[in-house]
């Protein structure tokens, strides 16, 4: 049976067939009959990036084959991921193996550590995540079928208006128990995560990407500067003059060769309010609500790496410059507090990461954590960014179709060969140009109110923490 290419081909047959062998994980002998199903979008215009999303939701009679037959009626709530674009873009997306890591992510690793840490400590550091239902990902396959967990009042919070000091501690404390108890089973277990999941080795992807992007909008800025006279004077002069050694920083601290970088783990990778989902406590006639629960979510570009660089991610994208000149020691306090006692808890203590060694670390990466939340800000903050959500679907059909399919499978393996060849960067720094051109011209219109405060805060706290300098 052909798999659907998107949330709208969705239909009867393939639903019964992917929640039957859903079902049969504990009832062998369970059969289902879909009597009724509806798709609608997943998430808003312009709010997803990488995906076609849908939610789905399914009625179905399961009719028992055993001794006593039994029949009963069910509803399904799901939340499914396509992969968006054309043939080369999808080629090249499995060239990247972000699909292959998010499957693996919900059908595989999660639920091993969940069981590691339940064993060790009683269920004490559980990583949270959506129910994994089904999952496919192949050269011409790919969907990953999860649990909507709308039904059960999860929400998102709107990502222009920041994490409050309660939800900030809870994902904190959240992306803490990834961190600790990924480390511990890699130890504990003396079999390296990346001997097991090779695919999540993607440092010398990221640190191109991420050094690409963030010298062009770091150009970006400066622009946008330049056009506000003396408003902004006391930090063009500091940013220009220091750009080398600033992008050098930010490099060295993305390439964890630092040798106080000792602890790598799984980490997130675009842990920030988007892709947080919390459960929150009721108004009663009060106007903040309180996080009961957490859910993490979009775990596409989950890495093995510094978990540093994921909490710089965390707090620089999801938070004001005012609440981090508040509550930042607070923060990182708990942040460090959970992630010893779970290393500890789980027979995996970190030597030589005291609070005082593990500031050391973050002073260090400080840099990673205000550029790249100029990038995040730049994407998501501005309207030029919703054209990320729009792309070439396929449309071809017969023999151009199967033509344009074999291209792309044999030319994106070897584009992405040739653009991880240094001598070759110039062909990525042109492509990323492109691609962030339009973002980078509404920054310096001035006419995105929410967009300019947000990047132009994070760059005078740079100024104002010393990061400008050499």
């Amino acid at each position: 049976m052909r798999m659907p290419d998107r949330g709208c081909d969705i239909n009867r047959e393939w639903l019964e067939d992917i929640l039957t062998q859903h079902e049969a994980k504990t009832s062998p002998d369970i059969s289902l009959i879909i009597t009724s199903f509806q798709v609608s979008p997943g998430t808003n215009p312009g709010e997803n990036f990488g995906s076609d999303v849908v939610r789905v939701k399914a009625k179905g009679q399961l009719v028992s084959s055993g001794f006593e037959k039994q029949n009963s009626t069910k509803e399904y709530n799901l939340f499914m991921k396509f992969l968006r674009g054309n043939y080369f873009s999808r080629q090249m997306g499995n060239q990247m193996q972000a699909p292959l890591r998010e499957l693996l992510i919900f059908s595989d690793i999660i639920t091993e550590l969940n069981e590691f840490q339940a064993k060790m400590t009683g269920d004490k550091y559980r990583i949270s995540i959506p129910g994994f239902v089904y999952g496919i990902c192949t050269t011409d396959e790919y969907v990953l079928v999860m649990q909507d967990l709308s039904i059960d009042g999860y929400v998102m919070l709107n990502k222009r208006e920041s994490l409050d000091l309660p939800h900030t501690l809870m994902a904190v404390d959240s992306l803490a128990r990834l961190h600790a108890v990924s480390l511990a089973f890699s130890r504990i277990h003396n079999v390296h995560f990346l001997k097991k999941y090779p695919s999540f080795n993607t440092a010398s992807f990221a640190e191109v990407f991420y050094t690409t992007s963030v010298a062009i909008i770091y150009d970006g800025v400066i622009r946008a500067a330049e056009q506000r006279g003396n408003q902004y004077k006391h930090l063009l002069a500091m940013m220009a003059s220091n750009k080398e050694a600033v992008l050098q920083k930010f490099a060295e601290a993305l390439k964890n060769t630092n040798e106080s970088s000792k602890v790598t783990c799984l980490a997130h990778g675009d842990f920030w309010t988007n892709n947080l989902m919390f459960r929150n406590s009721e108004n009663n006639g009060k106007e903040v609500q309180l996080p009961l629960d957490i859910m993490l979510i979009d775990w596409g570009i989950t890495a093995w790496r510094n978990p540093l660089l994921d909490l710089q991610y965390f707090i620089h994208c999801s938070t004001t410059r005012n609440l981090r000149k508040d509550h930042l020691g607070e923060i990182l306090h708990r942040y460090h507090s959970t992630f010893t006692a779970a290393t500890n808890d789980l027979g995996s203590p970190v030597d030589n990461w005291q609070f005082e060694d593990f500031m050391a670390e973050w002073r260090r990466t400080h840099v990673f954590g205000s550029l790249i939340g100029m990038m995040n800000t730049l994407v998501t903050m501005s309207e030029s960014g919703k054209n990320f959500n729009k792309s070439d679907d396929l449309q071809t059909t017969g023999v151009r179709a199967y033509i344009e399919y074999w291209m792309a499978r044999v030319m994106a393996p070897i584009m992405f060969f040739i653009f991880s060849l240094p001598p070759f960067s110039f062909m990525i720094r042109r492509s990323m140009e492109k691609i962030f051109e339009n973002l980078v011209e509404e920054l310096c219109s001035w006419k995105n109110d929410t967009l300019q405060f947000r990047v132009f805060d994070l760059i005078e706290e740079a100024f104002d923490s010393g990061l400008l300098e050499r």
